[in-house]
């Protein structure tokens, strides 16, 4: 019996195995010496059968038993039968010198690959365990009788002592070359198999014995038939043992590469069980394919096609089994690289934002958190809040496929701006943020600006050239900051820089948040009172009649006993989404009011009223305007609407524009020539007529320009018969530039301002047809201010 170790191929054995095999063979030189050395004795029996002993030993050594383990393969040869078949029958010199040359010859010729020096270590061991056998057969029984009971317990103990050298050496030299303990190296789990094949080899020796000496030499071939069914049916088992065991040893590689969590673990580990698996060689990984002498199986690892191979074992038929274990590890492999990328997948998933793969709000949190407990020297962490300005607007006019474009540009610009440490994330739709943790000083304004030039240079987007723009809220991440807090003064930041006119940056300080707490406060009074908000009226002058010909509904509102101005509380309830209700209110109160008013004025007066684009979303909008256009009567009911509303462009603004002009609503463009101001609408859209804004009017009596510019609208507006009316008129020189500049129509304090329903109405009864006569005379007129 020998070994294979895993070992095989080392180049170099290790010094206490080098002094292991030393020793075996010097031991191995002085037994064959001693084996040798002793006279012939005569023998009991003696058959020219003999002459083929080693002979048979080389058959036997061809034909192994390869049994598996984990740390190398236990090759059973049965040639130990054939020792103890001429310990039985000859001499022991003449035993020894047959059995010895045909171990030789066997492990000299033998057909596998076995390494030199488990040949020079399986030759050096032979006469070493069969000096063994021989003392004991001559101490015991001088001269050997085998049909005999002592002569079967001689030959049982022989036997037995030949095992245990064998075994134990076998087991020495292994434990020396792997570094492993000797004593589980003895007795591994197969090793009880070993020792049965051998002693079921010693039965048929010893009855080949009583074979030839109670019958003649050619008696000797009914022992072939047991000698055959061990060898097929040692084989069998053999076989079927190496199945069953790397069947466990697979389902173990399998258990094991469940566990591996880190994908850089998964090679290391792969080799590791590919040892174990083999039992025999060295498996390794490389980019070539096996040799001839060798086996192996591809295995793709990192997207990159490598070979698992090993050195092919000597056994008849084992090459085929070898190469069906590795392709089942190297399957095993591939699956557990495949469940880790997808929970490598899944974990990115979850931590990052699909669109632009910038991290998600839960992982900004969490490195908030840390950065938050980390005392900041000599600068602090921050927060940046990234705001995308009228982002809207590239979606609606686009298309959403664009704003995705355009949205994975904003995340590169936003990586290539922050540092290498920060963390750039996307909270959700065009807002962003950076949490900065560059901890040097002015690092986190430094960062700022960056954000803030990186987002507002233009986007080339295939063959579209896109500007946004953004704002930038700023907060310092104070030790033992909670991320709730940290957020909610990043977005007052936030809100700051929007109210400051958008691309900006704002730092949060104290105040911000005193202010937005008191936004919050007055949203929330603002949402609890909106039925006591009040509706005043403002007169709009026909200038050729000189009468007042309709009048502008405003809404007004007093908190604390402070009267809000419009652009401020408008603007919030546009923020927050009560714009919707607000409009309601305004437009039912007008509705109730205009019978009042033209039984106050005598006749029907147009009215106009103010939308905003949240309330072309609102579906009770086209009901409410149907309302107002039936009270109307023959005056017309008009809807004011700016250019950032119409602006939109897109479907649903345009529909429902139009659904509203179905009610027989008309469509004025307010604050005309306060912006960006598109012609294109005037020729889009059923427009009855535009309101030229306070800033156009101001000037036209003494601004030249200004002058040019009132002229040259009023006169388009004529041409596409369009009313213009001036807005804003204060003075009386506005008010006759304005005139002799073309307008029909004018609104200002110089006329009026805006009253409740009580006083407008005894303006309407006192001057409804001559308030520009009275106002050119200085007469009286009522008014509120």
């Amino acid at each position: 019996m020998d070994r294979a170790p895993l070992a095989a191929g080392r180049p170099h054995l290790l010094a206490p195995a080098r002094l292991v095999l030393l020793g075996t063979m010097a031991t191995g030189t002085l037994a064959a010496t001693a084996l040798l050395g002793r006279s012939p004795e005569v023998t009991p029996h003696r058959s020219p059968w003999l002459l083929v002993a080693p002979l048979v030993v080389v058959v036997l050594v061809f034909l192994p038993f390869q049994l598996p383990r984990s740390s190398g393969g236990v090759v059973v040869s049965l040639e130990s039968g054939v020792l103890v078949y001429l310990l039985l029958t000859v001499d022991t010199r003449t035993a020894a010198a047959l059995w010895l040359a045909g171990v030789a010859l066997g492990q000299v010729s033998f057909p596998g690959r076995r390494a030199l020096r488990h040949r020079v270590f399986n030759i050096a061991l032979a006469p070493v365990a069969g000096l063994t056998a021989a003392v004991v057969v001559e101490l015991l029984d001088p001269q050997p009788r085998a049909a005999s009971p002592a002569g079967l317990a001689v030959t049982a103990l022989a036997l037995g002592a030949f095992v245990v050298v064998d075994l134990g050496l076998s087991a020495l030299m292994l434990s020396r070359e792997l570094g492993t303990p000797w004593l589980p190296e003895v007795w591994q789990s197969y090793a009880g198999l070993a020792v049965l094949i051998l002693s079921c080899a010693g039965c048929i020796a010893y009855q080949a014995v009583l074979v030839t000496g109670l019958l003649p030499g050619w008696a000797l071939a009914v022992v072939l038939a047991p000698l055959v069914a061990l060898l097929v049916l040692g084989q069998g088992l053999a076989t079927s043992s190496r199945g069953h065991w790397r069947a466990a040893q697979l389902y173990e590689a399998a258990t094991t590469l469940a566990a591996v969590s880190d994908p850089a673990e998964l090679e290391p580990t792969a080799l590791r069980l590919a040892r174990r698996v083999m039992d025999h060689g060295s498996p390794v990984l490389r980019p070539e394919p096996p040799a001839p002498d060798e086996v192996g199986a591809p295995l793709r690892l990192d997207g990159s096609q490598q070979w698992l191979v090993a050195r092919s074992d000597h056994r008849p038929g084992a090459r085929t089994g070898d190469t069906r274990s590795l392709a089942g590890l190297c399957a095993l492999v591939e699956q557990a690289q495949t469940r880790l990328q997808r929970s490598a997948d899944l974990l990115h998933t979850a931590s990052h934002d699909p669109l632009t793969g910038l991290a998600n709000r839960r992982v900004l949190l969490e490195r908030a958190a840390t950065a938050c407990g980390v005392r900041p020297t000599p600068g602090a962490a921050g927060l940046l809040l990234v705001d995308l300005d009228d982002f809207k607007g590239v979606n609606d006019t686009f298309g959403h496929s664009t704003g995705d474009l355009y949205l994975r540009e904003v995340a590169q610009r936003l990586r290539a701006a922050a540092g290498p440490d920060d963390v750039v994330a996307r909270l959700g739709g065009d807002e962003f943020a950076v949490l900065v943790l560059d901890r040097r000083a002015g690092a986190l304004t430094a960062t700022a600006q960056r954000v803030l030039a990186a987002l507002h240079r233009d986007v080339v987007l295939g063959e579209l050239l896109v500007s946004v723009g953004a704002s930038v809220g700023v907060t310092e991440c104070a030790p033992g900051d909670d991320t709730t807090i940290l957020l909610t003064q990043a977005d007052v930041a936030l809100y700051a820089a929007k109210q400051r006119g958008k691309g900006v940056v704002a730092v949060f300080d104290e105040a911000m948040l005193a202010e937005g707490a008191r936004r919050v406060r007055m949203l929330a009074e603002l949402r609890a009172g909106i039925d006591d908000l009040q509706v005043e009226y403002q007169a709009v002058v026909d200038f050729s009649s000189g009468r007042i010909d309709g009048c502008e509904a405003l809404v007004r509102w007093t908190h604390e006993g402070v009267a809000v101005p419009p652009s401020v509380f408008v603007a919030l309830a546009e923020e927050s989404g009560l714009i919707v209700a607000l409009g309601r209110r305004v437009l039912e109160q007008v509705v109730s009011d205009m019978p009042l008013l033209h039984a106050a004025a005598g006749r029907d007066i147009s009215m106009s009223v103010n939308l905003s684009a949240r309330q072309l979303r609102d579906p009770l909008l086209v009901e409410l305007v149907g309302a107002g256009v039936r009270a109307a009567g023959g005056a017309a009911f008009l809807l004011e609407m700016t250019e950032r509303v119409l602006i939109e462009d897109d479907v649903a603004t345009l529909a429902a524009v139009q659904g509203l002009v179905d009610t027989g609503a008309r469509l004025v463009l307010d604050d005309f020539g306060a912006g960006y101001s598109a012609i294109g609408y005037l020729r889009r859209l059923p427009i009855h007529g535009i309101k030229l804004d306070r800033t156009v009017v101001e000037g036209t009596d003494v601004l030249p320009r200004r002058r040019a510019l009132v002229a040259g609208l009023v006169a388009l507006c004529g041409t596409m018969d369009i009313s213009a009316l001036a807005e804003g008129v204060e003075t009386d020189a506005e008010w006759a530039a304005v005139v002799e500049l073309g307008c029909a129509l004018g609104q200002g304090f110089v006329f009026s301002r805006p009253q409740p329903l009580a006083e407008f109405a005894l303006l309407l009864r006192t001057h409804g047809e001559d308030l520009a006569a009275a106002r050119a005379t200085n007469a009286p007129v009522p008014t509120s201010r």
